[in-house]
């Protein structure tokens, strides 16, 4: 008899391989996502020295950054530190700025990293990374079930189903991270691969998460895209994303006022709010054009504390919306370089990914990345840049890693 033959032992991250590092963050990112999204924070310049300490032990550290990428997050950080010069508060400036810039070079270092694998060391890390979805989803549904049975932390005195939100950041990182993972399981079982991206989707519904559910659809609408027109598909989400971005004031201006929204379309008070934050920070934007109030100033802008309805302020902490804090903080310059930074994600993962499946896939992230910048957290939260660093480094290894192409 004739023993049926696993690949997955194979396939499984072990020390001494030069994907190690990289899979075993991949595995453990998203299993804390669910109960310390915060720690991001951490598990990226933890990630970082696991994945290079092997090469810097034995001498072979190779490394490959991507040319554009990496100038254009090098420039945004520049003008973020020459803002300084004509920040309101400059103090607050320099208070965010060594974080926010050390959590970049992590971040240029963690993709490099995962570009540099060695042939199939990409497979491997997408083993783990679909591993430790499972057990996020796992945890995620026993926590919807059993009402924070889990949680280490005190949710009580929150009403009944005040537990739910606090998965708002885990759903909406995960949601991001999924592509990765279902481009890694499509190459064996594609039915499979889209059965993850719909097990997120109807998942997410049963939480107060609309980010989440939306950036799942805007992820789906471009992968889709891309997979039929690799060209046209990233040329139109590149155009839709830059054009968002850079003319975020304009759109916001043609929208009727926020009160008549609410009161007669009937938008959910969550999405009231933030339309009267948009509105708030346009008429700030208005005030500095060009060079905008400096790096880190949202949360301390004149006025921004001013109670505009019942229970909103104008800009509490920040505007829940990359486009709006980039161009109200750092100009034009800021928008451009926002803008940027997306189309030039886009035009690697074409240029770059492995297949026609981890191509789409890679875009479907960039998208559903798009969509939570442009909805939730702040530009320049330490805990929102190390996740999107860590799914981008999965999408070059899963996405682009050395494996056999296609002719898509």
């Amino acid at each position: 008899m004739t023993p049926v033959r696993s690949d997955f032992p194979t396939a499984i991250p072990k020390p001494g391989d030069s994907c190690f590092g990289l899979g075993v963050t991949a595995f453990l990112a998203p299993v804390l996502l669910v109960y310390a999204p915060l720690s991001m924070a951490i598990i990226l310049p933890a990630g970082v020295v696991i994945a290079l300490l092997p090469g810097l032990l034995r001498r072979r550290l190779a490394l490959r950054f991507d040319a554009a990428t990496t100038a254009l997050l090098i420039a945004f950080v520049a003008i973020a530190a020459a803002s300084y010069l004509w920040a309101y508060q400059p103090t607050s400036t320099i208070e965010k700025l060594p974080r926010t810039t050390l959590t970049v070079a992590m971040g240029l270092l963690f993709i490099a990293s995962a570009a540099a694998l060695e042939s199939g060391g990409g497979k491997r890390v997408a083993t783990a990374l679909v591993a430790g979805i499972a057990v996020a989803f796992v945890a995620l549904a026993l926590e919807r079930l059993l009402g924070g049975a889990f949680l280490p932390r005190d949710i009580n005195g929150g009403g009944k189903n005040a537990f739910l939100n606090l998965f708002n950041r885990p759903l909406s990182v995960l949601s991001i991270m999924v592509w990765p993972a279902a481009a890694h399981i499509c190459r064996n079982k594609p039915v499979a691969g889209g059965g993850l991206i719909a097990l997120a989707f109807f998942g997410s519904l049963f939480f107060p998460t609309a980010a989440a559910t939306l950036a799942l659809i805007a992820g789906a609408v471009a992968s889709l895209l891309t997979f039929f027109a690799p060209r046209a598909g990233t040329a139109l989400t590149a155009a839709i994303v830059a054009g968002t971005v850079l003319f975020a004031p304009a759109i916001e201006r043609n929208l009727p006022p926020p009160k008549t929204l609410f009161e007669e379309a009937g938008i959910p008070r969550s999405s009231y709010h933030r339309l009267i934050i948009w509105r708030f920070a346009n008429e700030k934007i208005d005030e500095r054009p060009i060079l905008g109030w400096g790096f880190n100033q949202s949360r301390i802008i004149p006025g921004n504390k001013t109670m505009i309805d019942k229970f909103e302020d104008a800009l509490p902490l920040h505007p829940h919306n990359a486009a709006f804090q980039w161009r109200l903080e750092l100009g034009l310059l800021g928008a451009l370089l926002g803008a940027g930074l997306f189309v030039a994600a886009l035009e690697r993962a074409r240029r770059c990914a492995n297949a026609r499946v981890a191509r789409s896939a890679a875009t479907g992230a960039i998208a559903a990345a798009f969509t939570i910048a442009m909805l939730s957290f702040g530009a320049w939260q330490t805990w929102w840049i190390s996740s999107l660093f860590l799914v981008a480094g999965f999408c070059v290894a899963v996405c682009g890693g050395k494996e056999p192409s296609d002719s898509g």
